[in-house]
């Protein structure tokens, strides 16, 4: 067994004195081993735990568990074939992920865990959800039940996702969201649907130290910084230039806009929406136009593209390649391919079974240099240490997530020092973006969290 760091080792009596916890450490700390030894070393060893996960983890918690557990372990992965060999066999663990906890409600009594595992928990920040209702009905009928809730952004909203996380661990104590948002939020009333509710606008001022205190208690969370002597981290931005084909066709999407976004109600749901689908296909012709035009399967008219493949071969190390768009990981990945160039790639409509090997062949094979990478479907959770050089085709508008993309190399393992380059598009709206996703960095720390973006555009950050 591989030995511990520090802050694992002083994370473990936490987890086992609060049988309900939110473990929000830095990405890239070792959440997952620290949580596995907690409950593989306490004195009554829980005897059925359910894991439930992004279905990209599942490989990794297989063998992150059969690393750390110290024990033979009988590991199943819930799928709706197996439900009547799961109810026989009751195997040691159970791994779920988010997509079929509506398969795992229905054995809600036929497994009755003493322990769950939620990792990457934003997955169910939103109460309003199904996959969270789930969660909180196993809350309520084993009451007794070690619940722990892993993330390094457990908010993803102006702080007020915590309170998803913190009725199922305290349920007496945060009963009422609606009295939690009086308590600690600064609110605005807002039309919905003819009736007028508070929406939460941001943290008190004068409650900010008795939030924090609140989780503190709740909530463990270490920084790499303290932890850690990890290899320097640079970041480049690359400045480029669209070509005339694509600056045409941007100028008319531009003038197409339904709506300014100084006009906008960001209350108003069907306009936000609006616009935030003429951002995305902005966003996309600023990657390449062909990802906008159907029927065409290349990458033409892209300096993106361009800057990739240069920056691919001016290197021997190996690259990770994260864009927001699958089909840009399609297309780059068809392109090496084509030339019989060993690469691989992550998207979400790939299988378990595809996204394992890919991975594996880009961590295993020295000759595949590149991974190409849809940031949502790999974006976390991943271990790509092998790599130290990571390029950022586009940027997500929740900088956490970016920085989630960005630390699947800058982690435990990393031995060299690595280069993040930013691809960004000149005169465009990325530039808007990107420098309103830098400014609200900082803004993390004060309630681990990130404030809605899109109100805070003007008319002019759309050109």
């Amino acid at each position: 067994m591989k030995k511990l760091y520090n802050h694992q080792i002083e994370g473990i009596p936490i987890l086992q004195e609060k049988p309900r916890h939110i473990l929000a450490d830095d990405m890239g700390l070792g959440k997952t081993c620290t949580v596995i030894r907690a409950m593989f070393t306490l004195k009554n060893i829980p005897q059925r735990i359910i894991v439930v996960c992004p279905k990209t983890l599942i490989d990794n918690w297989v063998n992150e568990l059969i690393m750390w557990s110290g024990k033979p372990l009988k590991i199943t992965v819930l799928k709706r074939s197996n439900l009547f060999k799961i109810m026989k066999d009751q195997p040691d663990v159970l791994i779920c992920s988010y997509e079929s906890l509506r398969i795992l409600e229905g054995l809600q009594v036929m497994y009755p865990a003493d322990c769950m595992i939620m990792d990457e928990c934003h997955k169910i920040k939103n109460r309003n959800t199904y996959a969270w209702k789930i969660i909180k009905e196993f809350s309520k009928t084993y009451s007794k039940m070690r619940m722990y809730f892993l993330s390094a952004t457990p908010n993803v909203n102006i702080g007020t996702d915590v309170w998803s996380y913190l009725n199922i661990i305290c349920p007496t104590m945060f009963s009422s969201y609606h009295e939690f948002i009086q308590e600690f939020f600064d609110v605005k009333k807002v039309e919905r649907n003819g009736v007028y509710i508070n929406k939460p606008i941001g943290l008190k001022k004068y409650k900010k130290e008795d939030f924090q205190g609140i989780l503190g208690h709740f909530m463990t969370r270490r920084t790499k910084e303290e932890c850690l002597d990890l290899p320097e981290k640079s970041f480049i931005t690359i400045p480029l230039n669209m070509t005339k084909r694509q600056r045409e066709l941007y100028t008319e999407l531009e003038s197409s806009f339904s709506i300014s976004l100084n006009d906008l109600d960001p209350d108003d749901f069907l306009a936000v929406s609006g616009v935030l689908a003429q951002i995305t296909r902005s966003k996309q012709l600023c990657v390449s136009p062909d990802l906008v035009i159907p029927g065409i399967d290349s990458l033409d008219d892209s300096p993106k593209a361009e800057m990739v493949k240069e920056l691919i071969s001016n290197t021997n190390d190996k690259v990770v390649v994260f864009s927001q768009f699958a089909m840009f990981a399609d297309r780059m990945h068809k392109y090496y391919s084509s030339k019989h160039i060993p690469c691989a790639k992550l998207t979400g409509s790939m299988t378990q079974e595809q996204r394992s090997e890919n991975v594996r062949k880009f961590k295993e094979n020295p000759d595949c240099k590149m991974i190409f990478i849809s940031t949502k479907a790999g974006g976390y959770g991943l271990n790509l240490v092998e790599a130290n050089t990571v390029i950022m085709v586009d940027s997500l508008w929740n900088p956490a997530a970016n920085n989630q993309a960005i630390d699947r190399t800058h982690r435990i393992g990393q031995t060299k020092n690595v280069t993040i380059y930013y691809l960004e598009m000149n005169k465009s709206i990325e530039q808007r973006i990107n420098a309103i996703v830098r400014e609200k960095e900082g803004m993390f720390d004060e309630t681990i969290n990130e404030t809605g973006i899109l109100s805070r555009m003007k008319n002019q950050d759309v050109a």
